[in-house]
């Protein structure tokens, strides 16, 4: 069977669209929402070669290379072996170029559409080549995605023969219609009811069709979650080096992490299922998909899906595959990296009736220096760097606080959910210092404290009072010491300056901007203080200040000459002109953003920004206290006459 939908010819296959959905986050809150050659593998692509014979694909590990005992497989099938097996086939394929043209919104519900009992991991990738990246099939010896693709194949069916299974299969088995009675995986191998596998993996088609759509035609969507930091750092990576995302996506769907995570993720993220939660039936009413009272997110939710065709593809609340994979893995592994602990469990899957969306909104809020550590995750440090960039001058309250001490606390360090709201509340004079009990919240204020003034001369209210007076001093707006790293304020220069980095292969740019313009693209309004909170963008919050940034998009490219920057999120590309987006020149404040973050190879020299450090034995609010008197740790007397013991994880 042939059937054509949306433009593609697709072999036996169908296909549909989704919809976007924005960041949601509470406009009070203060910060918004990834070398040897293989011997073992012919160079060639034969699979785009022969379209009908399994004998063509690319030659797989012989089976009589490895034992079958138990102990063999559970040493050929630990993370490091399994790391080491898919760096081995990738080799030293460079970092790949774009091989699909298409509308990635068109592509949204793409695999889908597939009957998974009709072919193997093999025939997917056969008839996802012909469908999407055609040129592959003419220009395979030559084009590094192109091998790319060809080694993500060949590291499923070494590990297969290996007897490895998926870490992240739970990920894969996803609904297929609103019937929901069949799934994403080969009939009989996992039991919707027990949420079992029979065959672990059965579903390794799907996870390479989800992989090579999200990844080579910049489809990842975070629907209905606050993953888009996750989010637009899994797509900047795949624009600017889209053979490393295959390779990352592989290890990360395999091993459960990536060779240069720095911080396990949390173990129980593996043990859910976004793609088999339970679904509303499309035709019911509001009330009874959402209950009496709709919140918001649900309401939206219900909107998407309403009145659709119990044959369609469905909508996920959480989107089954690898763009989910990345989110949850990358962001429990910044909290435990914080933290030193992890994120509650049952947190970390909104519920079909939304009724813990907040809940689990609230551990997905991520900040710049998070996006920083999930850069790091995802490449070599050695090799590249990843830069956190943000004007400071125009926001900054404190003479005090130089501009690299300000960019480093700017970037929120230290910043995790449970800390958030300690710090702004400290900071916005709403509790007192010594109701801040979170750990990571103490470190924050004493750190910028210390910055601020590090011989401790002044107290705690001096440091807030001249905030206040900063803020005074702007007759248009109000920069409180809690709203600044939240107040837009990106110069034309710096933001031209990415530019540069924005289109260059190995090259990769995110913004923290307001989601506002970009969810009105491409005729937004100009964003102005909010007065009233009836303004644009303000979301009825009265702050007079500027609507702050919320949302993590990727810089895709800038027509300087005509003053248009075009970026991505939601997988679909918007273009702003650059009164929306750009500081009025005089005040160095107002647009839509507050900073970026560049990835590339490291040849520039750049040194992150470091807090300026306080005086030795200097204690400014909390003090790291040791009992012991003889100890070199104890701390001295505090300048400040009041000392909060630092509290311990």
């Amino acid at each position: 069977m042939t059937h054509t939908s949306k433009g593609l010819q697709m072999s036996q296959q169908d296909s549909s669209v989704t919809t976007k959905i924005k960041c949601s986050f509470d406009p009070t809150h203060i910060l918004g929402c990834r070398i040897m050659k293989t011997t073992f593998f012919s160079n060639t692509i034969l699979f785009l070669l022969a379209a009908d014979s399994a004998a063509a694909i690319g030659s797989p590990l012989p089976l009589g290379l490895f034992s079958s005992s138990a102990q063999n497989k559970q040493n050929q099938c630990s993370k490091q072996s399994i790391l080491d097996t898919i760096g081995d086939i990738f080799g030293d394929i460079g970092p790949g170029t774009t091989v699909y043209s298409g509308d990635p919104m068109q592509l949204q519900q793409y695999c889908l559409a597939f009957n998974y009992d009709t072919g193997d991991e093999t025939d997917m990738v056969h008839r996802m080549v012909q469908d999407l990246f055609p040129s592959c099939i003419e220009n395979n010896e030559d084009n590094n995605t192109c091998k790319g693709i060809q080694a993500l194949l060949d590291s499923f069916l070494a590990l297969k023969d290996m007897g490895c299974a998926p870490e992240f299969r739970n990920y894969l088995p996803a609904w297929t219609s609103w019937h929901q009675n069949t799934t994403t995986c080969k009939s009989g191998s996992f039991d919707p009811e027990t949420k079992e596998f029979s065959d672990p993996n059965g579903c390794n088609a799907f996870a390479l069709c989800d992989i090579l759509t999200a990844i080579l035609t910049l489809s990842a969507n975070q629907a209905r979650t606050g993953t888009c930091g996750t989010t637009a750092m899994l797509t900047v990576l795949s624009r600017a080096g889209p053979v490393r995302a295959l390779q990352l996506a592989t290890e990360l769907l395999w091993s459960g992490t990536t060779q240069f995570l720095e911080t396990p993720p949390c173990s129980y993220i593996y043990d859910m299922f976004p793609g088999v939660q339970p679904l509303p039936n499309p035709k019911a009413t509001l009330e009874e998909a959402c209950g009496k009272t709709p919140s918001g997110d649900c309401r939206n939710f219900y909107d998407g899906f309403a009145g659709s065709s119990p044959d369609s593809p469905p909508q996920f609340i959480q989107n089954p595959g690898i763009e989910y994979m990345f989110t949850q893995a990358f962001a429990t592994s910044y909290f435990q990296h914080v933290t030193g602990k992890c994120t509650p469990e049952g947190n970390q899957l909104i519920k079909p009736d939304f009724s813990n969306s907040k809940e689990v909104e609230s551990y997905q809020v991520q900040a710049p220096a998070a996006l920083v550590y999930y850069c790091k995750g995802m490449t070599d440090d050695k090799n590249y760097s990843c830069e956190m960039r943000t004007p400071t001058e125009a926001v900054n309250p404190w003479p005090s606080l130089d501009r690299t001490s300000a960019e480093y606390w700017f970037s929120g360090p230290y910043f995790v959910p449970t800390s958030q709201g300690q710090i702004e509340g400290a900071l916005g004079l709403q509790i007192p210092f010594d109701q801040v009990t979170d750990v990571n919240a103490q470190r924050f204020i004493e750190g910028l404290f210390c910055s601020i003034d590090p011989t401790g001369e002044m107290t705690p209210n001096d440091v807030i009072n001249q905030a206040a007076e900063f803020s005074a001093s702007h007759s248009s707006v109000s920069i409180t010491a809690k709203d600044s790293p939240t107040t837009p304020r990106m110069t034309e220069s710096m933001l031209n300056e990415a530019c540069e980095e924005a289109n260059v292969s190995e090259h990769g740019v995110v913004v923290f901007v307001n989601s506002g313009p970009l969810d009105d693209g491409p005729n937004p309004i100009v964003p102005q203080p909010c007065i009233t909170g009836s303004e644009p963008y303000c979301d009825g919050a009265a702050t007079n200040n500027y609507p702050p940034c919320n949302h993590f998009a990727v810089l895709l490219s800038c027509d300087i000459p005509n003053g248009k920057y075009r970026f991505w999120t939601w997988a679909e590309e918007i273009e702003l002109p650059k009164e929306v987006v750009l500081a009025d020149e005089t005040t160095g404040l107002g647009g839509s953003m507050c900073s970026i973050m560049t990835a590339s190879p490291a040849n520039d020299g750049y040194v992150p920004p470091k807090p300026t450090p306080c005086d030795p034995g200097v204690c400014q609010v909390f003090c790291d206290i040791d009992n012991d008197a003889s100890s070199t740790n104890h701390a001295k007397k505090n300048l400040r006459g009041n000392v909060i013991r630092l509290e311990t994880n």
